[in-house]
């Protein structure tokens, strides 16, 4: 049987490496995002072997779950076409292959790599807030909501280095102690990032992070508090995507004034949520 004469696939109609004799094979890779609309066109060059072929045959192996291939009428490609979800994050190999009557196949690796690259902005949040300062018996437990305004935030999920998740945040917590009647005040700026570079998953990722602020309460018998602090933190995004965050943080506040009385745990948990 005669071999495909000196016509191949390659990408984008670029000029490629042209041999006679059994299966062309070539590696062709290429991007794509979650939920962005994924087109490729896989061709045949050299018209002037072209002219003598019939009934050319097409063939995709390997085409992830929900991806069609077409075959364009008189462009002799095939479209891929595919909207790839969180869960096909990762590499897909594919291979097209083509023949026309009385000819060997010719084959084309196709690796498809698909990425999160998704970016928060101006997000709110809502969380549960716990203070448990060293001297309990004289300033109680407090706790209370905390209202969180995610400035930005961002989830990569590539090969690129650096942490996968990220968020830049404002905290205004309203505490009540289980001792005074009086509403206190704690408001800081954080950071969180994530230890994983490329998580597959959107649960369970832990995170390490730094809050600066200052606290203010009102006690009875011991006149005001108000303190500059720093509480540094760690925690899990208990789930992460594009539109909703869910964490726990564990953290240990230090405040610059009362060390040794105001300094203790802190617990926050909650969640930002966006509607676009």
């Amino acid at each position: 049987m005669p071999t495909l004469p000196m016509c191949e696939f390659v990408d984008d109609g670029s000029e490629g490496e042209k041999t006679r004799g059994g299966p062309q094979l070539q590696d062709i890779q290429i991007s794509a995002k979650t939920d962005d609309i994924f087109q490729y066109l896989i061709p045949i060059i050299n018209t002037e072997c072209r002219k003598n072929w019939r009934n050319v045959e097409f063939e995709i192996e390997g085409m992830p779950t929900g991806a069609t291939s077409k075959v364009l009428s008189g462009m002799d490609a095939t479209e891929i076409r595919w909207t790839p979800q969180n869960r096909d994050i990762g590499e897909h190999h594919l291979r097209a292959r083509v023949r026309a009557e009385g000819y060997a196949w010719n084959e084309v690796s196709v690796t498809v790599v698909v990425t999160q690259e998704d970016e928060l902005f101006f997000t709110p949040g809502v969380q549960y807030s716990l203070w448990v300062p060293e001297a309990r018996d004289v300033y109680g437990v407090l706790q209370g909501v905390s209202l969180e305004y995610l400035v930005v935030g961002w989830i990569h999920r590539n090969e690129n280095r650096g942490p996968s998740h990220g968020r830049f945040y404002l905290d205004i917590d309203f505490l009540r102690s289980s001792v005074s009647p009086n509403l206190g005040l704690a408001y800081s700026a954080g950071i969180a990032l994530s230890f994983e570079r490329n998580p597959k998953r959107q649960f369970l990722i832990p995170f390490f992070g730094m809050e600066f602020g200052g606290i203010y309460q009102k006690l009875e018998e011991r006149g005001k508090i108000h303190s500059v602090q720093i509480n540094p933190l760690g925690g899990v995004n208990l789930w992460a995507s594009k539109n909703i965050f869910i964490n726990v943080t564990v953290g240990y506040l230090v405040p610059f004034s009362q060390l040794e009385d105001l300094r203790g745990l802190r617990f926050k948990s909650g969640i930002n949520f966006s509607f676009w």
